[in-house]
């Protein structure tokens, strides 16, 4: 009995470190994954600023006034906004009703995207 015991002394020992084994290495990988999300949050976060940046400039060389700019872009971000949580409605009702809580009466959503060149939407 005494070897039977220590045998699973012994397991149960080994069983501990596999999983501790295992607990750090799962650690390890989410610190890499952590890592490479914040990297591509950061460039994702550069490339909008700068395209906003140029196409902005673009427009105001073009003649089009920040206000009116600002105006143009934010009508833009609700048009495919809207388009996206319906995407989402299609695949997880539940999941676009926790994204966007806003009751209907709440919701200013363009029908198309109106052109750059033409008058503005009005202001939100």
């Amino acid at each position: 009995m005494p070897d039977e015991q220590k045998s699973i002394e012994d397991r149960v020992a080994d069983l501990e470190t596999l999983a501790m084994n295992a607990f750090h290495h799962g650690n390890a990988r989410e610190g890499l994954w952590l890592q490479r999300e914040a990297a591509l949050k950061a460039e994702m976060r550069a490339m909008y600023q700068a395209l906003i940046a140029t196409v902005g400039e673009l427009a105001m060389h073009a003649g089009i006034g920040r206000d009116d700019f600002e105006r143009h872009f934010q009508a833009r971000i609700k048009f495919f906004y809207r388009q996206h949580l319906e995407e989402i409605e299609d695949e997880d009702p539940g999941l676009a009703a926790s994204l966007d809580t806003r009751p209907l009466m709440e919701y200013d959503l363009p029908e198309g995207i109106p052109p750059l060149f033409g008058p503005p939407p009005s202001a939100p």
